[in-house]
């Protein structure tokens, strides 16, 4: 199960890669218009100029987040990835809800909402800050969670 981990992060990294790539050139392209002599305001109502510097500044902000997201990815050591008994970081956590719709959760320390997939299954990658990160954190196999008015019962944890 390793490798599967193994692959997931690999897979996020990629996914987080093509994002910040995207937003450095997006970025880039605001603050150009925002510095650009046509976004001098021609009068008092005028907040083109304004409304770009916001918008780079706010881009600028998001590739520094997605640049920590990746410096942490990176960092992860292969023993942070071996089996563990509870659900905490670095695990896949497999749960069934009320419904019998199963889900996979990936914990891991930044890019919670992500979606990946494998081996024809989908991952959410949650984080344990998030909502339902504090609600699965340190549960067991066999372990029942409510969250968002619906039970879960913890299948796998890997």
């Amino acid at each position: 199960m390793m490798k599967t981990k193994s692959h997931l992060l690999e897979k996020v990294i990629i996914d987080v890669e093509a994002r910040l790539q995207a937003l450095v050139k997006s970025a880039k392209e605001a603050h150009d218009a925002a510095t650009n002599e046509e976004s001098k305001a021609e009068n008092k109502y005028d907040t083109r100029g304004l409304e770009a510097s916001y918008l780079a500044g706010a881009q600028s902000r998001r590739v520094m987040e997605l640049e920590e997201s990746l410096f942490y990815l990176k960092k992860v050591k292969p023993e942070e990835l071996e089996q563990k008994s509870s659900a905490e970081l670095f695990t896949i956590v497999q749960v069934s809800d009320d419904d019998g719709e199963e889900k996979n959760f990936f914990i891991l320390p930044v890019q919670g909402g992500v979606v990946v997939e494998h081996a024809q299954a989908k991952f959410q990658i949650i984080t344990l800050s998030s909502p339902i990160g504090k609600a699965v954190y340190k549960k067991s196999i066999g372990d029942e969670f409510k969250f968002k008015n619906n039970y879960f019962e913890i299948l796998n944890i890997t």
